[in-house]
């Protein structure tokens, strides 16, 4: 009955692809309702039909049309999938993989995403439908890992009384209300929905919860949160069954924008007819003036409503699928500008300052260690240098590492330990291992060499390539481990943690781990996230942008890229024509800090016991629990002095200031309160 294949499936073989597919829907979706909304649907009706329809009924008749299409894939999909399993989910139902239902779950996670947002803009006041839609989003997101591909499709067949309540939604908004069609879909809906929902639904639940119990008293759980995660949602989901069923709301499980002004006409301030030559205004003010608040969240809508358009344009109909997920552009040019003639001049001029500031400082004092120990007020000139992450603005730390490279080299200093973030880390592995910082000069200009604005996405490959050529020797890794710390931000299902990386087995190891690091989504990732021992990872400036030593051994000279002045778009791009300039800031800041004449905002020096309080030791239940506040505390302070306020403040304003303030509480601490656990 059922081929290898159902006609609009494609086949995903990895997770990865799974959450390529999701955003692609997401993006898709979106597309498609507003191009429906405002161009296809008023047209094709004017074309038809006399009548006359809101655009908030056009926008309300293109999610309906949209939520049939899922509903009648992901039915299908399900019924496919439970009646011919692979062989896989035979031996493993729990966590075996099946291309089918991987296409399948993908779909229906990035529908739900466009489901939450549909019912955040155009949704009534009820709560439940977009806690619905949301937790079903996480929900499918979970099983592409892979995680329930057979039971999972139990939980996709219920949609089959959304997709009649659906098309019976559409044939009411086209004014075929009481067609013969339409009562019988109204007649039909009820009993769907008590069959799927509750007659099969409610008893396979029950046997679900079980076997994930069963799961977790034997600790076969890939992951305990994740189950619990899934059971807890489950039991919602029949609840809220049961709660619309007898409360006769039973449509609610679908998509249903609220009556009278919604979105489109609210903000737009427009009312459609069909005919695009009856466009009447619907701005002549209702009386009273909105309140503030009611503006502020109009223009939020506004905002996210453009974000969407302009990243669904991008990519669905400007890059294309394809050529979104192409792995990397001609690397090949990276090496001809590295080890090329092009730029030398502006990196040998760059080194040769270096050099020349050196001298004067030889010159200047006779002892240059005593001098540091006295005018940086520590008692040993051995370091441990720290660089956060930042972008190109890595430059700078290039500048002031070029410096203390040539003082080590003469003996006036030893920097014992590295650790960095993103660019910092990379920054850090390069100078760690003696490489040549003429090179170093001239990696941004490499990157202009190879990186587009139209393929901005593709800039994991070049971290890669930018590793692989700086790196000497296949040895490396020995050097670097317990010498080199790196933070990368990685993700236990969806829950984010920070790890310090200072140990490795490989030179493509620490090339890897270089690249998880540093993989922020749509620049550095591949092409959204990373990936470290098998995980999700991105950039670990998301959880920790500077990677302070906390066991007081030295003092730590810290780089805080965020006190670089420094244009945003150069910072996220390669594009600067004078990169030189950074790093001629950075060689005029540490000559000035060893001289004593005062520390540059970006250059810090913490002494042996500033990072070193407060212990990290695991002690009984009640010591752990005063640890973990600390740590909280410790955390808070560190975000506060480390990233917002040279980030947030100081570099980019209150914007910024807020977005990392959002993030942070979203993101950032979750890792330590899974502590208290």
């Amino acid at each position: 009955m059922w081929g290898d294949t159902l006609p609009w499936e494609v086949r995903l073989s990895s997770t990865e692809e799974g959450y390529r597919m999701l955003c692609f829907v997401f993006l898709l979706c979106c597309s498609l309702q507003f191009f429906f909304s405002l161009f296809v649907f008023p047209l094709s009706i004017t074309l038809i039909s006399d009548k006359r329809f809101a655009i908030s009924t056009l926008n309300k008749l293109s999610i309906k049309l949209i939520s049939v299409l899922f509903d009648f894939i992901g039915v299908v999909g399900a019924i496919r999938e439970l009646s011919n399993p692979a062989n896989s989910l035979l031996q493993d139902p729990v966590y075996g993989f099946s291309v089918h239902s991987q296409f399948h779950f993908s779909i229906a996670s990035g529908y739900f995403a466009w489901a939450t947002l549909c019912t955040l803009l155009f949704g009534g006041r009820s709560i439940l439908p977009l806690c619905h839609h949301f937790l079903c989003f996480i929900v499918y997101l979970i099983t592409l890992r892979p995680f329930l591909h057979h039971t999972g499709n139990v939980f996709l067949l219920w949609h089959a009384s959304t997709l009649v309540l659906d098309a019976h939604s559409v044939g009411k908004i086209l004014g075929a209300p009481s067609s013969g069609a339409n009562r019988t879909l109204r007649l039909l809906h009820p009993a769907i929905f008590f069959v799927v929902r509750i007659a099969i639904g409610l008893p396979l639940s029950v046997r679900f919860m079980i076997d994930m119990a069963r799961l977790l008293w034997m600790g076969n759980a890939h992951s305990n949160a994740q189950v619990w995660f899934v059971i807890v949602v489950n039991v919602f989901m029949n609840v809220l069954n049961l709660a619309w069923l007898l409360n006769n709301r039973i449509y609610a499980c679908s998509v249903t924008p609220a009556k009278g002004m919604n979105f489109f006409e609210t903000t737009l301030k427009y009312k459609t007819s069909t005919s695009f030559n009856d466009l009447k205004k619907l701005g002549e003010e209702r009386g009273r003036r909105k309140p503030k608040a009611s503006k502020f969240l109009q223009a939020s809508r506004v905002l996210l409503v453009l974000v969407v358009l302009v990243g669904g344009f991008f990519i669905v109909m400007g890059g294309g699928a394809s050529n979104f997920v192409v792995d990397a552009p001609d690397i090949n040019r990276y090496s001809d500008v590295l080890f090329g003639d092009e730029y030398r001049e502006k990196s040998t001029v760059a080194a040769r300052r270096a050099k020349s500031l050196v001298e004067e400082l030889n010159g200047e004092f006779r002892n240059l260690t005593r001098t540091i120990e006295k005018n940086l007020n520590v008692s040993s000139p051995v370091f441990d240098v720290v660089i956060s992450g930042g972008g190109f603005r890595g430059q700078y730390a290039g500048g002031v590492l070029s410096v203390l490279t040539l003082l080590e080299k003469q003996g006036v200093l030893r920097i014992e330990r590295w650790a960095g973030t993103s660019i910092g880390a990379c920054t850090a592995a390069s100078f760690a291992t003696g490489v040549d910082y003429e090179d170093f000069f001239r990696v941004p200009y490499a990157w202009q060499g190879v990186w587009q604005r139209s393929e901005f996405w593709k800039g994991g490959q070049v971290v890669r390539e930018m590793m692989k050529h700086t790196l000497p020797g296949d040895e490396v890794h020995v050097e670097l481990t317990e010498k080199l710390s790196i933070s990368i931000t990685v993700f236990d299902g969806l829950w984010p943690r920070n790890v310090l990386v200072n140990k490795f087995e490989s030179k493509e190891e620490l090339i890897e781990a270089l690249v998880a690091g540093a993989s922020i989504p749509l620049f550095t990732g591949h092409p959204f996230f990373g990936k470290w021992k098998g995980k999700v990872a991105m950039d670990g400036g998301v959880t920790l942008n500077t990677p302070t030593f906390k066991d007081a051994r030295n003092a730590q000279l810290v780089i805080n890229l965020g006190y670089v002045k420094y244009p945003i778009a150069h910072t996220f791009g390669p594009l600067d024509p004078n990169h030189e300039r950074l790093a001629y800031e950075g060689q005029d800041d540490i000559i000035r800090l060893i001289k004593g004449q005062g520390n540059a905002k970006a250059l810090r020096l913490l002494t042996a016991n500033e990072e070193g309080k407060g212990g990290g030791g695991r002690g009984p239940r009640g010591e752990r629990f005063q640890d973990v506040v600390t740590d909280l505390y410790r955390a808070i302070v560190h975000f506060i002095e480390f990233d917002l306020v040279p980030w947030g403040v100081y570099s980019f304003g209150f914007e910024v200031f807020l977005a990392i303030i959002v993030s942070t509480a979203s993101l950032k601490y979750l890792g330590v309160y899974a502590n208290l656990v």
